[in-house]
């Protein structure tokens, strides 16, 4: 895992956040697990006050996926957690830093909506030229997100 260094230009390209079979994906991959592994550790470690952060991940992942649903159509709910709870808290914390802002394949994902959702419209046409002068690609996501 290290944490990543990209330009904007080839973060969108790498992305293609235009492509709801992309987030589709990106979901399917990254945040379905998350639920999975939030909602089986949380029910291993119950009473523990570890386990209501663990609840929290998984009610986010559990959001995201929701919102995906309305967005890109269905997103398929399929993972096997391992049956030893410390492998499913490795493995829980493993995905979720694989999934954080700018770490691994997944950060790509994440960053980029994150930026999205917290510049402005002239900081996004400055930091995204590319994806902002193609007012097709640029509508659909800006449409797609609000």
């Amino acid at each position: 895992m290290s944490v990543m260094r990209i330009a904007p230009d080839e973060l969108v390209s790498e992305v293609k956040p235009w492509n709801t079979f992309v987030w589709k994906d990106f979901v399917e991959k990254y945040i379905v697990p998350l639920k999975v592994l939030g909602d089986i550790t949380a029910s291993y470690f119950s009473g523990d006050p570890a386990s209501e952060v663990v609840k929290a991940l998984a009610l986010a992942a559990k959001n995201v996926i929701e919102v995906a649903r309305k967005v890109v159509g269905d997103v398929k709910e399929e993972f096997t957690a391992p049956s030893d709870p410390v492998e499913c808290v490795r493995l829980l914390i493993e995905r979720a830093a694989n999934t954080f802002l700018g770490v691994g394949e997944g950060g790509k994902y994440t960053l980029f909506a994150w930026t999205l959702r917290k510049i402005t419209k002239e900081y996004f046409e400055a930091m995204y030229s590319t994806l902002a002068k193609d007012e097709e690609k640029e509508s659909s996501i800006r449409n797609s997100w609000s």
